[in-house]
């Protein structure tokens, strides 16, 4: 006689072969037999999703998460089924839960951008891009290179394809994609990415000085060509690993990182500029234990931490460079910013108060707060 486990075993053969009808047959009279059983009413529900019976989806869904409420896979069996409804308020409410649960999965973005797009929301979407590109800005990243190849292919493209391509899409279309889809996410609030980019472009000429080599990675990075501009940069650190190699000078007891600080510098900032934050700030870090007095390296450090959304950090990064040079406009805008947007608005206030008697009758330092929507 069959047990339990053989009738389960059963219908995921049918299941398999696409026989649902006779598959959900099988786990309806398993349900009956226990009706607690979260395999088979997770399978259940995917069965209805496949016959596309949404409404009985859902139900079962709702059982499953009255016992399970933070299964992913059901969370998103729900979601479909509720879109197939056009019950797009639920299936925001729902898909939210699976970003709350999993905030790292691309698909629930894809699909709450999706969503809002179906309710027309198009100041809920601009909050949504600002929030993921401060809170969690390589699923940003991913995100909108997905939806640059989802236009392409005119949003006609499944989420199993959403996941395989994006890694890919990131490597090599960056750059166009997400200038392509700019208006969705720009940051109406904080417009403080204008200042950070000239800022990095200020620091980088500053070290041509003693590097002319650098003059062609600094043209590409200008064309925003970051792809090349890494080939080149990583280049240059070979060919100086190379000739240590066969240089031996006793005398000479510098680390890689000493060697190569201005290289080292230019590949951080180009990794920050693909969207690779966790590696950018690891050079950085890297680099300020050899060189505690940098104006370039804290300030490049308070630009990857704000980006990465760690405010308050970035604040501390973008003080100490500021004590080592206090008449950089962009820096001590870029301090203040990251004073505001971690909520410390009475400071920001301040400082911009400090920043004006460093730098008197700035126009920019005097519009900062009229920008950021604030009042000073």
């Amino acid at each position: 006689m069959a047990t339990f486990e053989d009738k389960i075993e059963e219908a995921r053969l049918l299941y398999d072969n696409e026989q649902f009808h006779s598959a959900l047959d099988i786990y309806k009279q398993l349900y009956r037999e226990d009706p607690n059983n979260l395999v088979v009413i997770n399978n259940m529900v995917s069965t209805y999703v496949k016959i596309s019976d949404y409404n009985q989806a859902i139900k079962y869904a709702n059982i499953f998460l009255d016992i399970d409420s933070k299964n992913i896979n059901v969370l998103y069996s729900k979601t479909v089924s509720l879109l197939n409804l056009k019950r797009f308020d639920e299936a925001l409410e729902t898909i939210n839960k699976v970003i709350e649960i999993n905030p790292s999965d691309l698909n629930s973005y894809t699909f709450k951008y999706k969503i809002l797009n179906a309710l027309n929301r198009e100041e809920d979407k601009k909050v949504f891009f600002r929030d993921l590109k401060n809170n969690n800005p390589r699923n940003f990243a991913r995100l909108i290179i997905v939806l640059g190849f989802l236009k392409e292919q005119g949003d006609q493209i499944t989420l199993k394809e959403f996941d395989n391509m994006s890694e890919i899409k990131i490597k090599d279309k960056v750059n166009e994609i997400v200038e392509d889809f700019s208006f969705l996410y720009m940051d109406t609030k904080y417009p403080f990415v204008e200042y950070r980019q000239e800022l990095l472009i200020y620091f980088l000429n500053n070290l041509l000085e003693n590097n002319p080599i650098l003059v062609e990675a600094l043209d590409l990075i200008k064309n925003d060509d970051y792809e090349t501009a890494l080939v080149k940069v990583d280049s240059l650190l070979d060919a100086n690993i190379e000739l240590d190699s066969q240089i031996e000078d006793d005398s000479i007891d510098l680390s890689y990182e000493a060697k190569n600080k201005d290289l080292l510098i230019y590949k951080s900032v180009i990794l920050f500029n693909l969207n690779d934050e966790k590696d950018a700030l690891n050079i950085i870090n890297q680099l300020l234990k050899i060189d505690k007095n940098s104006l370039e390296l804290y300030s490049i450090r308070g630009i990857i931490q704000s980006s990465l959304g760690n405010y308050n950090n970035a604040s501390r990064s973008f003080k100490k460079a500021i004590d080592i040079d206090d008449e950089i406009p962009d820096l001590w805008i870029l301090y203040i910013y990251s004073l505001s947007l971690n909520d410390n608005i009475d400071k920001a206030i301040k400082e911009n108060q400090k920043a004006l008697e460093s730098i008197p009758e700035n126009e920019k330092l005097m519009n900062i707060f009229k920008e950021a929507g604030l009042k000073n």
